[in-house]
This record gives C-alpha cells, structure tokens and sequence, in this order.
C-alpha cells in the first residue's frame, strides 16, 4: 500500500495545498469565480501529472520490450552457454546493446532497480574471460559507448 501512496505523493501535495488555498480564498470571502478556478486548476494539474506518469510508463514499456527481445533473440543463449566461442563483433554488438541501455537509464527513462539488475548481468558477463579481453580494449572508446565504464567498473 505505501508504494501506491508514494507514487501518487505529489499529486496529492498538489490537490491539498490547492484545496488549501482555495478554502481560503472561500472563507475570506473573495469571489467565488476565484474558488472554482483554484478547484479547476488543481484538478487540470492533476490531470496533467497523471498523463505524463502514463506516456512515462509506455516509453519505459516500450524499450524494456525492445531491450528484452533484443537480447533474447542475439544474446541471451550465447551469452549463457561457456562453450561457445564469442566473436569480436558479438560482444560489440551486446557492448552496444548495453550502453543503449544505460543511455536510457541517463535520460531517466529506465528505472533504478530495472537498471541494477541489467548491470548486474552485465558486470556477470563483461567479467567472463573471453568476453573480458574484448571489452578492455574497448573501454578505451568509452565516449562510444555514451560512458557506460563510468558507470561499470570490470575488474
């Protein structure tokens, strides 16, 4: 229950205050024009607040699917698999995938537990030793990869 209130905190700061001022407005006496304006503005910022939390979550939506499906499709079974032998262009590829990712995760529009656990596979696999030599050489373009080894250290 409390995440749900969380979510909406800001919302309901907003309608207290307004509602706040409002009756204020109501019991001095002013215009009661002003009043329902106040009520109106309130309910229209409100609006606006809960729009902008759902075009948030479809952006978000959006590329966790995308994200998701790109990697099930290319990456997940050889990533997962110590057999294979991964190409240089393979772990680009996901290189690149990855701080894609984190791009987003900077621009705000992935979340900070979904992208904790994305890091966390990525440090799992950017650790592994086939993978590890690649990605040394390539943190030296870190600008390439919109600075995502600022973010994630290989050891």
């Amino acid at each position: 229950m409390k995440k749900s209130y969380k979510k909406y905190e800001d919302i309901i700061w907003l309608s207290l205050i307004t509602f706040l001022i409002a009756l204020i407005t109501y019991c001095l006496k002013f215009d009661p024009e002003i009043f329902i304006s106040i009520i109106a503005i309130c309910i229209s910022i409100s609006f606006g607040v809960r729009q902008y939390r759902i075009e948030n979550d479809k952006i978000f939506l959006e590329l966790f699917q995308s994200f998701n499906n790109k990697y099930d499709k290319k990456f997940n079974d050889k990533l997962n698999n110590e057999k294979i032998e991964l190409s240089k262009e393979f772990v680009i590829d996901y290189l690149n995938l990855c701080s894609e990712e984190y791009l987003w995760y900077t621009k705000g529009r992935i979340p900070e537990d979904v992208w904790s656990a994305w890091k966390k596979g990525m440090i799992h696999h950017f650790n592994r030793p086939r993978i590890k030599k690649i990605v040394l050489r390539e943190m030296k373009k870190n600008e390439s990869y919109y600075r995502i080894f600022d973010e994630i250290k290989i050891q």
